[in-house]
């Protein structure tokens, strides 16, 4: 499988990196039609090999970059060859992704820079343990990313608010709680007692009018059918009190922990299953309140899902794309003025437009967008097709605020993504992007294994991808250490000759 770009046919506006282009393209086999765009791209090698037995584990490399040192052009060189060969791989992927552009972005990462970011995980327990990795692998690798960009981005769960947030008053925390609590619920009647006993936490949340509202409920109705009314009813009430986790707040262990933690908590409730929907209405929700308040900024909300997809479901997420795009173009109407004047023609392309990337992009209407990652190995065919109603509803409409990216968990944990599907999945707000030809030339996942011989996946931490992909250097942490906190560190080479250089000497009295 080659990660190489095709040249023929390649659009004028796209450059890709020296090392991209001169790597060599091995044979690639068609994948049969299905799945829209992601099935017209190359299959690497083989195909998915068998994911049993596949213990992945995820590390982080944290070694620091030399100090005061410039990144060299490549890895492994010198210092470098004692890096895992992992880092080594997934650096070069990173840095490769960085150096492509298209349509005036620059670089895959861009959108960390100027963007507001949401990452949401799947974290429902009936995921397969190869699909639990997936996820956590790729919101890893947009945590250290982000982290490298100093991003602003938040960490969320798709079945586990932040209960320690310093968003919510010391109340709003115990209602939060108490609605947890109902939500876990086994039966209709304990969850109609955990509302009483929570009855000052619940006083304004209109559980108890709820259930004994006769028009709630059909008589024909079983006691499980009006727990799932009431569990429904219970997650809508926590929606203003869900809050994330800021990036500067965690690191990979960090986040690592909450994922395992978000995927106990939701064994709890195995009744209330559809929370793909769920998260469609809270990042619809969340910038609804930010447009009633003023507060607009450019807002990419990406969803890393494994979980099967109702056809119920997928009505409810199509009114919130109704809804998100009603949102984007409330946008436009609000912020006309700031980027363009009524004698103004609309810009063809960025470069018509001084280079303003974001500025088209706010014509285009993409001030909001929802990016999914779909990890598709364990799906079933009908969920594939509901996942594919949701990226193909309102295509081809400027304001088309959400696309779907399907992607092999398999494949992914062993070679990751290719750079140019790296770039789609963090250029998602520029529908130009998902008609890019250069996708459905190019392998999806890179060549090189990113798994070592134990079965570990060795991450760059966010100080090397900082310093390597960006070309960041940083002051020494050390000095800073050590004359901020009293801490002592080994000399170094350096000091030592100019230690040895030192000649002591007296100021002349200039009195005598």
């Amino acid at each position: 499988m080659g990660c190489g770009m095709s040249k023929e046919g390649m659009d004028p506006e796209q450059t890709f990196p020296p090392d991209e282009q001169n790597q060599n393209v091995t044979a690639h086999k068609k994948v049969p039609t299905q799945d829209g765009l992601d099935a017209k791209a190359h299959a690497p090698r083989e195909g998915p090999p068998s994911n049993n037995n596949r213990n992945f584990k995820l590390e982080v490399f944290d070694e620091a970059p030399p100090s005061y040192g410039e990144c060299p052009g490549t890895l492994p060189s010198g210092e470098f060859s004692n890096f895992p060969f992992g880092v080594i791989v997934i650096l070069k992927l990173l840095k490769a992704a960085a150096e492509l552009t298209y349509w005036g972005h620059k670089g895959a990462w861009a959108a960390l820079r100027d963007r507001h970011g949401q990452i949401w995980l799947d974290s429902a327990y009936r995921l397969s343990p190869v699909t639990q990795r997936a996820i956590l692998l790729y919101a890893a690798i947009r945590l250290l990313v982000g982290k490298a960009l100093d991003s602003n981005m938040t960490f969320y769960f798709t079945t586990f608010p932040n209960l320690e947030t310093e968003q919510l008053s010391d109340s709003e925390i115990k209602t939060l709680k108490a609605l947890m609590d109902v939500f876990s619920a086994n039966t209709f009647l304990q969850a109609c007692q955990l509302i009483r006993q929570h009855g000052t936490a619940l006083a304004t949340q209109g559980l108890e009018e709820f259930v004994n509202n006769k028009d709630s409920f059909l008589e024909t109705d079983t006691q499980d059918e009006k727990l799932v009314k009431l569990l429904a009813l219970t997650r809508d009430k926590m929606k203003g009190l869900w809050h994330g986790w800021r990036i500067r707040d965690l690191t990979f262990e960090k986040l690592q922990t909450l994922y395992k933690e978000a995927r106990k908590e939701t064994r709890k409730q195995p009744m209330l299953l559809n929370n793909t929907s769920f998260i469609y209405q809270m990042a619809v929700d969340s910038y609804k309140r930010q447009l009633e308040s003023k507060s607009i900024y450019p807002l990419t909300c990406t969803f890393i899902l494994g979980t099967q997809l109702e056809p119920v479901e997928v009505e409810v997420i199509q009114q919130c794309q109704l809804l998100g795009r009603d949102a984007v173009r409330e946008v436009r109407k609000t912020k006309g003025s700031l980027f363009r004047r009524s004698t103004q023609p609309v810009p063809a392309s960025a470069a018509e437009h001084g280079g303003s990337v974001a500025k088209e992009l706010e014509l285009e209407g993409h001030q909001f967008c929802i990016q999914a990652i779909v990890f598709c190995d364990q799906l079933n065919e009908q969920s594939k097709r509901a996942y594919q109603n949701v990226d193909d509803f309102l295509e081809g409409e400027p304001d088309d605020i959400n696309d779907v990216t399907f992607v092999s968990e398999v494949m992914f944990l062993l070679y990751f993504l290719s750079a140019v599907w790296i770039f789609k999945t963090t250029t998602s707000h520029d529908p130009r992007v998902d008609g890019w030809a250069e996708l459905r030339k190019t392998a999806k996942y890179n060549e090189q294994h990113i798994v070592d011989n134990d079965k570990v996946i060795w991450l760059p931490s966010h100080r090397l991808i900082r310093w390597f992909v960006f070309g960041i250097v940083d002051d020494d942490e050390e000095d800073e250490a050590q004359f901020s906190n009293n801490e002592t560190r080994d000399p170094r080479p350096d000091e030592i000759a100019l230690a040895n250089c030192v000649k002591l000497g007296t100021v002349p009295d200039v009195g005598s």
